[in-house]
């Protein structure tokens, strides 16, 4: 019995070095970095006016959304066909309009108001990869972590006209009240900031169509949820609308260029 374990053992070790290597060779983990732009699109109702009463302005339009995006990710192969994916993007939405600031006695119309909306995302998760050898790839991934979001709301006029209360009808589909009255000045500016953190997710996937030895493109598509307390528009003039933590969904779009080490 001694003798067998003795030459058990001996083969053993013999054979260690052979199938460390053929362990070696079948599987060669990767470092991908990607780069890219990106686009992130928000679900928001379409209302006839949105009403705004007594509240800052700016959290209504940070929506963690942009036309304006990138996305830079690391990932590092932990298994055959499995890794860890940490991902960076960030979006801008420069919003531009027209306002009613309304008061007791009478409306400012025609104003001019815009917001500049931007948004930091950081994620991190696993990523599932398949056909790693084939000229095209596929991917999936699913991340969690957080969203720094920032909004400016900015309201000015010059050579202001303004129209009797009660109305009816207003050149403008965003509508603010200020029940403690502002007067009837020539001209008015007012602003106002919005920024918080909040939990955010990344869940989709993508493929890879490879263009040189170490090069690949990229074209990738998320379900990107969000879970931020924001107030919801309303067309009512009723009290303040509260904030409420709730879902917001968002469809990202990223394409670029992968480099594989």
């Amino acid at each position: 019995m001694i003798h067998r374990w003795k030459a058990l053992t001996t083969a053993a070790l013999a054979l260690w070095p052979g199938l460390a290597f053929a362990q070696a060779t079948t599987f060669a983990p990767q470092t991908r970095l990607f780069a890219g732009y990106s686009v992130s699109v928000d679900y928001v109702p379409n209302l006839p006016y949105q009403a705004i009463v007594d509240q800052p302005r700016s959290p209504f339009f940070s929506l963690d959304s942009g036309l304006y995006g990138f996305e830079l990710s690391f990932e590092r192969d932990i298994r055959r066909h499995v890794g860890v994916q940490v991902s960076v993007s960030g979006y801008a939405d420069p919003i531009r309009g027209s306002a009613s600031y309304c008061q007791a006695s009478s409306c400012a119309v025609s104003l001019h108001w815009n917001d500049d909306t931007r948004a930091l995302f950081v994620t991190v998760g696993p990523v599932f990869t398949f056909r790693e050898t084939k000229r095209t790839s596929w991917f999936a991934h699913a991340l969690v972590g957080a969203v720094r979001s920032h909004s400016t709301f900015t309201l000015s006029g010059t050579d202001i006209q303004y129209v009797p209360m009660p109305v009816h009808e207003l050149p403008d589909t965003l509508i603010l009240f200020n029940s403690a009255g502002f007067g009837h000045p020539a001209s008015l500016t007012e602003r106002d900031t919005f920024s918080d953190v909040a939990l955010a997710a990344t869940l989709g996937g993508g493929f890879d169509v490879r263009m040189g030895r170490r090069l690949q493109f990229r074209t990738s598509i998320d379900w990107s949820p969000t879970f931020v307390t924001r107030p919801v528009f309303t067309t009512s003039f009723g009290p303040p609308v509260p904030y409420e933590r709730h879902l917001q969904n968002h469809v990202r779009l990223s394409l670029g260029l992968v480099w594989r080490f």
